[in-house]
């Protein structure tokens, strides 16, 4: 995921932060995917890039998919894989011209 991020020519994103966060879910918030209760670590990555359209959003890890010429389309896919398998979750969230938020939520141990 960071190699794709930091793969984004300078001239799309000119502003991003990375926040990160430990807090507890309760029991039924289903703000948070699948997560059982417990307490998790947030990692959220803003750019203020070109953002992608709802079809590229709902693509975005899927194996093999890629809006890049010289893209391979395994960095999300690959994160996906690995943020589940820990027990975690991954969001995106974009808008075309306004940039991505990417969020990732793995248990604290």
């Amino acid at each position: 995921m960071f190699a794709d991020f930091f793969s984004i020519s300078p001239r799309e994103v000119t502003d991003y932060t990375i926040d990160k966060q430990i807090f507890t879910i309760e029991k039924n918030a289903k703000d948070f995917g699948e997560l059982k209760p417990g307490p998790y670590v947030n990692l959220t990555i803003e750019d203020d890039g070109k953002g992608m359209n709802e079809e590229t959003r709902k693509r975005i890890f899927e194996p093999f998919f890629t809006t890049k010429i010289q893209g391979r389309g395994l960095g999300m896919a690959a994160a996906y894989g690995v943020i589940k398998n820990h027990g975690g979750w991954i969001s995106i969230a974009s808008e075309l011209s306004k940039g991505t938020t990417v969020r990732f939520y793995l248990p604290a141990i």
